[in-house]
């Protein structure tokens, strides 16, 4: 199924058969906490800032001191609709599209304009607000204390926009075109203008002065931070399935790809764009892949959820998990210890399974609730934020705040 990002992937196999949102729209529903069973207690410097943690895409948090003998809720928040953002997490604040919650304590602590996961730096928010018909799509900064617009950026019309980037003293967000601008003002540094009816798509990743952003058409392009000018392009990447979103680390860049139903994990030069390796998987590959210094961790399924992990440096296999209850596990993130995967579509819940990462070894498994929409009943982990001692699970409809058993 052609796709132009995971969002829309994701969005559009949920939908399959379910109608439209009207039965959870017409309903009287406030956003709030609907579980509490003790506060969220993080150190200072404690975070999950952006979709993917980090500038460079790789949902690994080596400072997260994971749960690994079981988990239990600490909170639960329950929204009005269904959401496929990421919770970014602060020690104070807890951020998903348009919800602002109290981290803390799991309470809610109002709204704002965002539609689309923000990311966080220095005491400063950074999001897009795209409007109901996309007309005047706009990247805002906002003091994360005050509340306060420090500025406000108009982007092109009729382009939806996602999380933005950040790196040094630039933002970096997928507008149609890729643009890089001045963090401090909003004002434009430069804009990488894409080939003729195609759209940048997804979060960019940035690593060492390149910027790498995916198209619509299944290219990746790599581009000079500094001037703007194309370095590469690798095209194309796949032809179907949901697109590519880079991870960059140890010296490569890392993509999760599926054509024809079958997946590949495939690690590019940073320097010219050619391949430095490949690991084919048979199975549906949901991107991005997660990367420690050791490991690339992959996720996919088709009529069983896999985890696997290969060599960072060889694409070596190391080891497989399949998971005959879910027919595909969608999301993965990495902390200290445990590669976490979430599941969608799986038979009555969705799980979270949490794994060694050395081994592949089970270490737990959480059973988030499916959400009823009136016509629909969801049942996706659209994200999974490592952070301190907690695991905070996104679902389609619901943020979980998961600690250690005592």
């Amino acid at each position: 199924m052609p796709s132009s990002s995971r969002r829309t992937f994701l969005l559009a196999t949920a939908a399959v058969g379910a109608g439209s949102l009207a039965g959870c729209s017409s309903r009287s529903c406030s956003p709030r906490r609907t579980q509490h069973n003790s506060d969220v207690s993080l150190s200072g410097d404690a975070r999950w800032p952006t979709q993917y943690y980090d500038a460079a895409n790789t949902s690994y948090n080596p400072s997260a001191d994971d749960p690994t003998e079981g988990v239990q809720v600490a909170w639960r928040y329950t929204l009005c609709g269904p959401s496929d953002g990421n919770t970014i997490v602060t020690p104070e604040t807890a951020y998903l599209e348009n919800h602002v919650i109290d981290t803390q304590t799991g309470e809610s602590a109002g709204e704002w304009e965002s539609d689309s996961t923000p990311s966080i730096s220095d005491g400063v928010v950074y999001f897009p607000v795209n409007g109901p018909d996309m007309d005047t799509p706009q990247l805002r900064a906002q003091d994360s204390t005050t509340g306060e617009t420090l500025w406000t950026a108009d982007l092109a019309e009729g382009v939806r926009l996602l999380s933005p980037t950040i790196e040094g003293e630039t933002v970096y967000t997928a507008a149609g075109d890729l643009y890089a601008m001045n963090r401090e003002t909003g004002e434009e540094r430069w804009r990488f203008e894409m080939p003729s009816e195609t759209e940048a798509t997804g979060l960019p990743a940035v690593r060492e002065e390149t910027a790498y952003v995916p198209g619509d058409d299944y290219t990746l392009y790599a581009v000079d931070t500094e001037t703007g000018d194309e370095k590469w392009q690798v095209t194309p990447i796949q032809k179907d399935g949901p697109g590519p979103i880079p991870s960059v680390a140890n010296g490569l860049v890392y993509i999760a790809a599926t054509e024809d139903q079958m997946g590949e994990i495939r690690a590019i030069n940073p320097t010219d764009g050619s391949i430095a390796w490949r690991h084919e998987i048979d199975s549906w590959l949901f991107p991005p892949v997660a990367v420690t210094e050791q490991r690339v961790f992959a996720v996919g399924g088709g009529d069983r959820g896999l985890v696997t992990a290969v060599d960072a440096e060889t694409g070596e296999g190391q080891w497989q998990q399949s998971f005959e209850d879910v027919p595909r596990l969608v999301t993965v993130a990495v902390g200290s210890e445990n590669v976490y995967a979430g599941s969608m579509w799986a038979n009555d819940d969705a799980p979270v399974y949490a794994l060694d990462q050395a081994t592949g070894e089970q270490q737990w498994q959480f059973e988030t609730r499916p959400r009823d929409f009136g016509d629909y009943t969801e049942r996706t982990v659209s994200a999974i934020a490592a952070v301190g001692e907690y695991v905070f699970v996104t679902t389609s409809g619901e943020v979980y705040a998961l600690v250690g058993q005592s």
